[in-house]
């Protein structure tokens, strides 16, 4: 095999996470009040509305979701419902969907123009997706291993333009944040917590900054794994009231100890890729990291060497209902909790870890590449571009399972977003 050196100072860092949790808070939008609709986090269990980065970055990596203890960040975004029927009253019923794990991939390019790429500083927080016009958003979804659906309630027939009829061995979405800031705009912690950051001229990681814009950050590309998707009928929390619009957007609020991302971006040497200005070279730079020490071993020694390090990295569930709100939120019939300041925050009340419930290490086999059932298909089903080509496609350059979202163009989706549902 060949391999092209194009665009061999593009560096990939990935990082797998499961979920630390379910809250209807967002710390970056509100500080002493619950959100207007359900989250689901990454990272520590430090999410309640007045957690700050200094909280994370003091967080003890035992209770975060994060595979290694420097990085203590925390990514969130609305969480995925599976609508039903109630069978009595007929009213739609809400219940939250399994994710099967995380993944923010971290690029940046040695190639650049200036300004040069550089840490996340101290503080730092943005909230991506509000406007699927913007190039370099790169939002999609995508349907692995396709079958039909078979649902009991019969609600098969999707609603959206972005959930899948069909059933899926796992359903993907992805989208990619912004890299350009603007530093006189402030790190984030004010304003709309949006505007001081941007994308490239041309969406690309390697791009130039529009005017003003004048540092450059790693791209987060976010990716979502939804397990057991059983097709038909799903949506946001963000999308449950009349007059909604769908909306897919997430959130960062930078834990990386100090001094740590930094030597990555200045020592981690690039892995080429297999094509000529490759978007997707091998994962590298987990030799800059550390382990944590509470990961979760299999019973048999000899799994050790194909270790799934996310399912390791599994941590006991905090009760939210006794730290943040005081509400149902897995299952709901009529409609889901929703309106910011709608119900009292639980204030002084520290969260109570666990650090023993019984869990058991259990790898992921979930495999894309060996698809079952009688719909078998390489070309899965996926929401994205309309003419599929984009110089950002996602193309697998690895066998591994986590190589996902590949073989197509992705662009944003013509969806109305809505700034205000945050």
């Amino acid at each position: 095999m060949v391999l092209h050196t194009a665009n061999a100072d593009l560096v990939k860092m990935c990082l797998f996470y499961k979920a630390a949790g379910h809250a209807r808070t967002d710390p970056i939008i509100s500080q002493d009040c619950v959100s207007d609709h359900v989250h689901t986090f990454y990272g520590p269990q430090l999410f309640h509305p007045s957690t700050t980065p200094e909280d994370l970055r003091n967080s003890d990596p035992k209770f975060s979701t994060s595979v290694y203890e420097e990085n203590k960040s925390l990514y969130w975004h609305p969480s995925i419902y599976k609508v039903g029927k109630d069978p009595v009253t007929g009213e739609k019923t809400y219940e939250l969907a399994e994710i099967s794990f995380s993944g923010p991939y971290y690029r940046w390019d040695r190639d650049a123009p200036e300004p040069k790429v550089e840490a996340f500083p101290p503080g730092f927080q943005m909230i991506a997706g509000m406007d699927p016009t913007l190039e370099g958003l790169d939002l999609f979804s995508e349907c692995l291993c396709p079958k039909p659906c078979t649902r009991a309630d019969g609600l098969c027939e999707s609603e959206s333009d972005f959930f899948p009829s069909d059933a899926c061995g796992e359903m993907g979405i992805a989208m990619a944040f912004p890299t350009c800031w603007d530093d006189s705009k402030g790190l984030g912690d004010t304003g709309n917590h949006v505007s001081h950051m941007a994308y490239t001229l041309d969406g690309t990681v390697a791009g130039e900054c529009p005017e003003g814009y004048n540092r450059r950050l790693p791209q987060i590309q976010l990716f979502v794994r939804i397990a057991n998707y059983e097709g038909g009928q799903y949506t946001f929390s963000d999308n449950t009231n009349p007059g909604d619009a769908e909306v897919f957007h997430a959130d960062f609020m930078n834990g990386w100890e100090e001094g740590v991302l930094e030597d990555i971006i200045d020592n981690c040497e690039p892995l080429p890729g297999e094509d000529p200005d490759d978007y997707n070279p091998e994962c590298t730079c987990d030799q800059f990291l550390t382990v944590k020490s509470s990961m979760l071993t299999p019973d048999n020694d000899d799994d050790d060497e194909d270790l799934d390090e996310k399912e390791a990295a599994k941590i006991c569930p905090i009760d939210v209902r006794a730290h943040i709100v005081d509400e149902e939120i897995n299952f709901a019939v009529g409609r889901l909790p929703r309106g910011s300041c709608s119900a009292p925050l639980i204030q002084g009340v520290a969260p109570r870890f666990v650090s023993e419930c019984g869990l058991a290490y259990t790898a992921n086999t979930f495999d894309e590449e060996r698809c079952e059932g009688e719909n078998d298909s390489s070309e899965d089903w996926h929401s994205g571009s309309e003419d599929g080509e984009h110089e950002d496609d996602e193309s697998s350059s690895s066998s591994s399972p986590y190589m996902f979202f590949h073989g197509f163009g992705v662009a944003a989706l013509g969806f109305t977003f809505l700034l205000g549902l945050v």
